[in-house]
């Protein structure tokens, strides 16, 4: 066995089963995430001698993270799995500003569809002129003709609607966007 073999298995060995735990948290798919581990060990030992790695851990999860996120691009979330998943990559402090945008965005046009599918039409019209054209109660009412107490129990249905069909709070979500705009 080479030096390269030995210390390749003793990274192995070190960080297989938390690399296993992160990854699964990810993927939610125990087979794609032991893929996933050797793929990325294997890639490593191929390409030991011409890398420059200070920091191997710090390697190791960011290679898992970009295989896991490779694979879940092009499937579809629950509401269950992304928070999952959004919490496994934060935990680890692995999303860049960047992502951590993409992310908020891929959330919200989850609940833009979700609102559309379920909503009634006037409740979603309210809802989307309060979280996506940040209109005030007030300024609702006016457009739309209503009381403001029309308008903030529409937006109340849309919540609990929402709440009941997504896991993740809705409300703190929105709260969240209308601040960070």
């Amino acid at each position: 066995m080479t030096n390269k073999d030995r210390f390749v298995n003793n990274l192995y060995t070190s960080y297989w089963e938390s690399l296993y735990i992160y990854a699964n948290n990810l993927t939610q798919n125990t087979a794609q995430t032991e893929d996933i581990i050797q793929e990325v060990f294997i890639d490593l030992w191929k390409r030991f001698d011409t890398l420059h790695i200070e920091n191997f851990k710090a390697y190791l999860y960011t290679a898992v993270k970009y295989k896991c996120l490779e694979y879940l691009r092009n499937r579809k979330f629950t509401s269950v799995e992304l928070e999952t998943a959004y919490e496994a990559l934060s935990e680890f402090e692995l999303l860049t500003v960047e992502e951590q945008e993409q992310f908020k965005l891929y959330l919200l046009e989850q609940v833009k569809l979700k609102a559309a599918e379920i909503l009634p039409e006037k409740c979603l019209e309210i809802f989307q002129l309060r979280y996506y054209s940040l209109k005030s109660y007030s300024e609702i009412a006016q457009l739309l003709n209503l009381s403001e107490n029309t308008v903030k129990n529409q937006l109340n249905k849309a919540l609990s609607l929402l709440r009941a069909n997504l896991s993740y709070s809705v409300e703190a979500f929105f709260f969240f966007l209308l601040f960070v705009k």
